[in-house]
């Protein structure tokens, strides 16, 4: 939990108690939550149906193996 609310804070989904901090000016944030599922929000589809959308389907045995979906 402490290393989720410290992601959330550094990625402005959260205020801190105290402290300040400053990004580097060549830094590049990107982060992907535990709890997802804001992201998929109305979707229909599963995470692998979601995926399936951007691999060609030559390459879908390689992503089942990838995420061990047999």
């Amino acid at each position: 939990m402490a290393l989720t609310t410290f992601f959330e804070i550094i990625n402005g989904k959260a205020k801190a108690d105290s402290g300040t901090y400053e990004w580097g000016t060549t830094v590049t944030t990107a982060y992907l939550p535990n709890d997802n599922s804001e992201y998929f929000k109305g979707s229909t589809l599963n995470l692998m149906d979601w995926l399936r959308q951007y691999v060609p389907p030559e390459q879908e045995m390689w992503m089942r193996i990838f995420f061990a979906d047999f």
